[in-house]
């Protein structure tokens, strides 16, 4: 690759400045043998997070619910109007003994691209922030992977430990994928904090459950909600 890239730009070089081709192939490799890197071997700037390992995590048990078959659908849902910050941070803090926000109808699924319609159940499309709560079931022992696909931003908390962070306004965005063990399969809390500010909107989580091979959405029958 070196010695291909010296002879065309030697070649280049000639024609344009009648330097000859044996001398520029000199300075070139005197350069290289001084450590100066080519312009074809420059590794570029892949960006923060390019080379970063997937994140993996352990997760506890916790107190499953009190009486299971009491769990309503999908998630219970919170909205926050007027929402035109360009980061989740500007999402009121999360309290939950004292829930904020305004309460819409349970959420039954996260697998939505809205495009320019609402948001889930607020009646929205633009400047709206939401906090969906309950729970999701994870009925297996071992290793599940989760990511989420996003616009605007996102964070993801599972047993009340963030998983995925992509709180920034952006189009449509992957974030993961990251990997959960579970010891001990039942239900687990789950919440995501979420705005779409203007344009398009998208938000869908994915998982890979043990033995699965592939991601596909969470499904419906694996989220759950006690009453807020």
């Amino acid at each position: 690759m070196r010695s291909l890239f010296i002879r065309r730009f030697s070649v280049a070089f000639y024609k344009c400045f009648q330097i000859p081709a044996g001398c520029l192939a000199i300075i070139f490799l005197l350069s290289s043998a001084c450590g100066l890197k080519l312009p074809s071997e420059s590794t570029g700037n892949p960006g923060p997070d390019a080379a970063a390992a997937p994140a993996r995590f352990a997760l506890p048990s916790c107190p499953q619910p009190q009486n299971p078959e009491s769990l309503k659908p999908g998630l219970a849902a919170v909205y926050f109007n007027d929402f035109s910050a360009r980061h989740l941070d500007a999402l009121p803090e999360y309290n939950p003994a004292k829930p904020r926000g305004t309460k819409g109808a349970p959420i039954t699924d996260l697998n939505r691209h809205f495009g320019y319609g609402p948001v889930f159940t607020s009646g929205a499309s633009q400047e709206i922030g939401m906090r969906a709560m309950g729970w999701i079931h994870l009925d297996q022992a071992g290793e599940y992977a989760f990511h989420v696909l996003s616009n605007d931003g996102v964070r993801v908390f599972l047993n009340n430990q963030k998983i995925l962070d992509d709180p920034t306004q952006h189009s449509d965005q992957l974030a993961g994928p990251v990997f959960v063990q579970v010891q001990n399969p039942g239900w687990y809390p789950l919440r995501l904090d979420y705005f779409q500010r203007k344009g398009t909107a998208t938000l869908v989580l994915s998982w890979q459950p043990p033995g699965s091979g592939r991601f596909t959405p969470v499904p419906p029958e694996a989220l759950a909600h006690d009453d807020i």
